[in-house]
């Protein structure tokens, strides 16, 4: 891991949808497969979970596969 690149990200409470209800649950995201782009250092990986009593429900999962920069002057 080079310096300043996060692997992992947490929030102890995050509301999620349960049929009609906002429920609160811990969430989780995981980065990976940095890369070099445009002076940028860029995760290409990603994955977020809700933390559920019955397990880890994915919530998002991707990998970037075109990206485009647009500097501002």
């Amino acid at each position: 891991m080079a310096r300043g690149e996060f692997m992992r990200f947490f929030a102890e409470a995050r509301g999620a949808a349960v049929g009609k209800d906002l429920v609160m649950f811990p969430w989780e995201g995981h980065w990976s497969d940095y890369r070099a782009h445009d002076g940028m250092t860029v995760p290409f990986t990603g994955e977020v979970v809700w933390m559920r009593s019955a397990g880890r429900k994915p919530y998002f999962h991707g990998t970037v596969t075109s990206l485009t920069c647009e500097w501002s002057p």
